[in-house]
């Protein structure tokens, strides 16, 4: 059965994979982690919302006071501390940005939001008060406020988020007179944003990309400000919510308008507090069930999986099984860790710089109509753009095998590949349900990175499912919703190995007790669970799973590390 189905962009041709048949450099990454491994639900959080609206020498904008307004009421609910600034003039925002530069000193977070009037010049990002006049290009720094200061007023706090709405067209920016030719002024969106910037534990959120105008809209609020306000209160990692956000406005403006966010974060962050896992904690103290910890600074993100039975495979009632999920039969589960993420590339990075390990040039990739090895491939570099929080691939499972002894031997705990049974029941997280959110597809876009509207944009004839998560490839870490075990992307992104040797069914002789099935069966593959990046909705579920010869390193295929608890 066919599951690796691959969708590649190569030159302006598209190939879909009907078979899975493969046989068997210096990247700069940032190393570095956050000491703490746990999601941060802030106590001491503090706000500074600016609405533009009445400007003297442009004419009115209808929007940004209403927005001021809500997104304020919205942040009070959240518990911060906020200070409105209506129709600020030069002078009433530097003061705004003083007294709040003093406020956000040691706060847990300090948000800044601001709706009005924005330009860029010459590679600097300005904010335009109401009485800006703009008469010639060198009145520029004497009549705005650069976003480096708005930046700077928030520099105190741990989490710092700055929030613009703020690439209208502006009539100003169009009129005045250049005093120098070369001189590069945008007609009212924001340029790139210099990260070097943003330090650690930073986001800066625009509207509109880069070079973009945003719409003021027709409503009450801004189509910005009003899908922000739609998933503000969210209780989801800000990552997630700031892309449900951009999903929503390109709905809103027929995709004229795409925001765009700049982050520096380094673990999750929730502005309202989080799901808890359900059931009550069976566990002993130390490893209590759904915590998250971590083992050293360069280790993965894991969490504590409880203890359970389950009933693993697909049931005769499914049509949308195959042979090899079936048949259903009950497994119990001890307690674990699983990673929390996918192994990511600086993560792998970081063992590949400390060992020395060569993982090969080469990596399969679906073109001319079948599995073939690309030479120029490896996990540095797929074909495909990739950061470093996304997660590895084109690695096989000899190289998963070498990292995890590499952190075993680290750490003196004992890593290790999940079994096949634990990988199953860790992504189902007590559902019964196709997929750990439900039987259906429609909400796919919330849970997992599978092929939907971002591959249809890159070529209009391919259909899937309608919504559009904005990844084509491969995505960051935690961009999608947590299962109720708070693990991320147990579905789609990545096909992930586990222990066990490939059996075509779950025939005598299956483990009942969640150990790998490392007898019988063919020993020259190895299981892949979860679905990948390029697969429809069908590969998408919690029982769907396939099998590859272990020293293959294809495009979609990754992996998660396990940990034996004490």
């Amino acid at each position: 059965m066919v599951r690796l189905l691959t969708i590649l962009l190569c030159g302006c041709r598209w190939y879909r994979s009907r078979r899975l048949a493969p046989s068997a450099v210096g990247l700069a990454l940032a190393l570095g982690h956050a000491a703490a491994s746990g999601p941060a639900v802030a106590a001491s959080r503090v706000a500074l919302v600016v609405g533009n609206s009445d400007y003297a020498h442009i004419g009115r904008l209808p929007n940004p006071a209403n927005d001021a307004a809500d997104v304020g009421a919205a942040l009070r609910r959240l518990g911060f501390e906020v200070t409105v600034a209506r129709d600020a003039g030069r002078t009433a925002l530097n003061e705004a940005l003083r007294a709040f530069t003093r406020r956000s000193q040691d706060a847990d977070v300090a948000l800044v939001f601001y709706a009005g009037h924005g330009m860029e010049m010459d590679g600097v990002n300005y904010l335009l008060p109401v009485d800006a006049r703009l008469e010639r290009d060198t009145d520029v720094r004497y009549e705005t406020v650069e976003l480096d200061d708005v930046l700077a007023s928030t520099s105190g706090a741990g989490l710092r988020l700055v929030i613009l709405d703020a690439c209208r067209n502006n009539p100003l920016a169009r009129s005045m007179r250049r005093t120098v030719r070369t001189r590069n002024v945008s007609n009212g969106s924001l340029g790139d944003l210099n990260e070097d910037l943003l330090g650690d534990e930073t986001l800066v959120a625009y509207s509109a990309a880069a070079g973009t105008t945003a719409d003021d809209g027709e409503g009450p609020n801004s189509p910005y400000a009003s899908a922000l306000l739609a998933h503000l209160e969210d209780p989801v990692d800000i990552g997630v919510m700031f892309r449900r956000v951009r999903a929503r406005v390109l709905d809103a403006t027929n995709e004229r308008q795409r925001p765009h966010e700049y982050s520096s974060l380094l673990r999750e962050h929730y502005l309202a507090p989080p799901p808890k896992p359900p059931g009550p904690d069976p566990t002993p103290v130390r490893w209590q069930a759904g915590e998250a910890f971590r083992d050293c600074d360069f280790c993965p993100d894991l969490v504590v999986v409880p203890a359970g039975t389950f009933q693993m495979g697909s049931g005769p009632e499914d049509d949308e099984a195959d042979a090899d999920e079936k048949p259903r039969h009950q497994v119990e589960v001890g307690r674990f860790a699983l990673g929390r993420y996918e192994v990511a590339r600086e993560e792998y990075a970081a063992f590949v710089m400390a060992t020395g390990h060569d993982s090969g040039d080469g990596c399969f990739e679906w073109t001319g109509g079948a599995w073939s090895s690309n030479a120029e491939m490896s996990w540095r570099g797929p074909g495909f753009a990739q950061g470093d929080d996304h997660p590895v691939v084109c690695v096989s499972w000899h190289d998963a095998q070498a990292y995890t002894a590499w952190l075993s031997r680290e750490t003196g705990a004992s890593y290790r590949l999940p079994s096949e049974a634990e990988w199953e029941y860790a992504a189902r997280a007590g559902a019964t349900t196709r997929r750990y959110w439900g039987d259906s597809s429609s909400a796919q876009c919330d849970h997992a990175n599978g092929a939907d509207a971002a591959a249809k944009r890159l070529n209009s004839n391919w259909t899937t499912v309608s919504c559009d998560d904005g990844s084509a490839h491969t995505a960051a870490a935690g961009s999608y919703e947590a299962n109720a075990f708070r693990l991320f992307d147990m579905l789609g992104n990545v096909w992930e190995w586990t222990e066990d040797c490939w059996h075509d069914r779950y025939s005598r002789g299956v483990p009942t007790d969640g150990s790998a099935w490392t007898r019988g069966g063919n020993c020259g593959r190895r299981v892949l669970r979860g679905g990948s990046w390029s697969n429809d909705p069908r590969l998408l579920r919690s029982a769907i799973r396939d099998g590859l010869t272990s020293g293959a390193r294809l495009i979609v295929v990754g992996f998660r590390v396990a940990r034996t608890l004490d």
